[in-house]
């Protein structure tokens, strides 16, 4: 129909507009839409007493009935009038003058000259205020075209600072990656394909994206910014992509730069606690020169790369959770960071949320006046604490909840295969952070047993956690050879499509054979997978009494009994066997050239030779016209 909902963040292939509305997420576009707040019309919301109520704009007189209500509408309606009134000044004093904050909870939206809609509260409160069950979203116009200039730098900080004058052309998006980034794609199957696009071996990329109606339209505007970059000296090269597949190709290095980062092998990991930190665009540079000299004292590194245009950047350190000096580390750098914040007016949480992460920042960042007002909010709407509680207000510690500590100990299996690349079978099984790309249906193959049931127990992080949680002690460590962790590895196809679209590079399909192996020692072979194991002796066998194998095979009793006692569903259609295989063919031919070209070895399966000796045939004779001798393997 022409239209997109505006924000669109890296996750968009899996991400809801539930989560969306609970994180006030933005995106890449936001430079052009702003937050999912400026999209939201209208919510249908349970509140914490079980009510149903329908938050959208008032007028002044329908404000005024609805606060005199004796319910829980009428009392939230009524506080949150009250309590953004009553704080005014220190509203307009305290919040940060910036696109992207979405810390606390929105009271700067009820000082706006604008109808009162409560439905600004319930954007970005993170689940602790009511439930959204319907959602009435603004759409925006899809592009017709788009287009990019991606610049190279040799300094990180020089791309930050050229952005200041890129934004003057005011273009579609403006975005950042980093070395790390573009390192760590290199070595990832999917990521690797689409680097064509990068000169040489830049610090850091700026990716320029420009839309319009037409394709002379975006080309004018990259020409545009070409003559400012040559006039001003900005970056070493630049790279246009006009194509849609070439746009693609820059937006997926782009989007999978928090999975690439999560990727990174070793217990160090980038953690998420100060990821999302956010400034005003112009201060930008000093702010991260400064987060940079926080990073280096504390001995650490980081990724960083995001949405430079309105900044708002994604760094997350490298920490080693395992161990009590490096959570000791965590908590140092993001006190620093914490200030730092505060100095450039800046907030802690510019696109996922407050969380139990930065939650506990809050009542620092806002002051003590603002953040007895975020309670006020949440008793007010939650007087049980009932909902999502511990986020935004009254928060634990930060080290409270974390999934990997050193606490976390795993043990680890003697395996047949090597680890050793990945440190080990369980760090291989924590190469999974659980961003969920394989929860992704619209594009790609990852994972297919998911598009399939979209349980999540059959989705390449779902085996990761029942993995993990195995290894970890979390359940007995007898359940490694168990049934129940059989079923959750059982609809994995083995297809290899995590291993090239999984920006963290899980590898499933061969954690799936070491399981199997293990799980096999202890429960032995079923008879489905010993015919399976034994196809080619079976297929030779067929294929020398073919046809009257192949009836056999059709018949109905056979299809009953392999349904019986091998999981083989009666009405699969069974391959053929035939009665001269490729090799018996392959012998007697007289070749079709005289392999002037040279020697071709051809590799056959058991299905090549006993099933569809068709294909191998067409094969050899293609090769033998086109001037190669062909050999068999094992055959000369």
């Amino acid at each position: 129909m022409g239209l997109q909902f505006g924000p669109d963040t890296s996750t968009s292939n899996r991400a809801t507009i539930g989560g969306m509305i609970g994180n006030n997420s933005a995106g890449a576009h936001s430079l052009s839409y702003g937050k999912t707040l400026d999209h939201v019309i209208e919510l249908t919301v349970l509140l914490s007493d079980g009510s149903e109520v329908v938050l959208k704009e008032l007028s002044s007189d329908a404000l005024e009935g609805k606060s005199q209500a004796d319910s829980l509408e009428g009392r939230v309606h009524r506080e949150v009038a009250r309590l953004a009134q009553e704080h005014r000044n220190e509203i307009l004093a305290r919040y940060p003058k910036i696109m992207r904050r979405v810390s606390g909870y929105n009271l700067d939206e009820f000082i706006k000259p604008q109808p009162f809609n409560l439905s600004r509260i319930l954007v970005g409160s993170e689940g602790t205020l009511g439930m959204v069950v319907e959602a009435k979203m603004r759409l925006v116009p899809k592009p017709k075209w788009t287009a990019l200039d991606v610049i190279h730098f040799d300094d990180d900080l020089e791309a930050l600072r050229a952005s200041q004058a890129i934004l003057e052309t005011a273009p579609y998006a403006l975005e950042s990656t980093d070395k790390m980034i573009l390192n760590l794609a290199r070595g990832n199957i999917v990521q690797s394909q689409r680097l064509g696009f990068v000169q040489g071996n830049p610090s850091s990329l700026l990716m320029v994206e420009y839309a319009g109606d037409t394709e002379a339209q975006v080309k004018e505007q990259v020409y545009k910014l070409e003559e400012v970059r040559k006039a001003q000296h900005i970056g070493y090269a630049a790279t246009l992509a006009f194509k849609p597949e070439e746009v693609k190709a820059v937006w997926g290095v782009r989007k999978a730069g928090l999975g690439l980062l999560l990727g990174t092998k070793g217990d160090k990991k980038p953690i998420a606690f100060v990821e999302d930190t956010a400034v005003a665009p112009a201060k930008l540079p000093e702010f991260i020169k400064r987060f940079r000299e926080i990073i280096t004292h504390h001995d650490a590194i980081a990724g960083y790369y995001g949405h430079c245009s309105v900044g708002c950047m994604h760094i997350r350190p490298l920490i080693d959770l395992k161990e009590a000096s490096e959570m000791k580390k965590m908590v140092s750098i993001a006190d620093a960071i914490s200030d730092l914040v505060l100095e450039f007016n800046g907030a802690m949480s510019g696109e996922h949320g407050d969380g139990l992460a930065r939650s506990h920042f809050n009542q620092k960042l806002f002051g003590a006046v603002l953040y007895e007002a975020f309670r006020q909010v949440k008793r007010v709407f939650d007087p049980k604490n009932l909902m999502n509680p511990g986020k935004i207000v009254d928060a634990p510690a930060m080290t409270e909840s974390l999934k990997i500590s050193p606490r976390y100990q795993t043990w680890q299996p003697e395996t047949t295969l090597d680890f050793t690349g990945q440190g080990g079978f369980a760090r291989a099984v924590e190469m999974c952070s659980g961003m969920g790309e394989c929860r992704k249906k619209l594009d790609g193959t990852m994972c297919p047993s998911y598009m399939g049931t979209l349980d999540e127990e059959h989705s390449t992080r779902g085996r990761a956690n029942a993995l993990r949680a195995v290894l970890s002690g979390k359940v007995p460590k007898e359940e490694f050879t168990g049934k129940r962790l059989h079923d959750v590895m059982d609809l994995c196809l083995e297809c290899k499509a995590c291993k090239a679209e999984c920006p963290s590079n899980v590898d499933m399909a061969k954690l799936k054979y070491e399981f199997l192996d293990h799980y096999h020692r202890v429960n032995g072979l079923p008879l489905r997978n010993r015919l399976f194991g034994g196809i080619e002796r079976l297929n030779r066998i067929g294929s020398q009494f073919a046809p009257l194998s192949n009836w056999v095979v059709g018949s109905g009793l056979n299809r009953w009994l392999m349904e019986k006692l091998a999981g083989i569903d009666r009405r699969r259609p069974l391959p053929q066997f035939a009665g001269v295989t490729f090799e018996d063919w392959f012998d007697g031919r007289k070749p079709e050239g005289d392999g002037a070209k040279g020697e071709v070895v051809l590799f056959h399966d058991t299905f090549n030779n006993f099933n569809t000796p068709n294909v191998a045939v067409a094969t050899t004779r293609l090769l033998e016209r086109l001037g190669y001798h062909v050999l068999l393997v094992n055959k000369r």
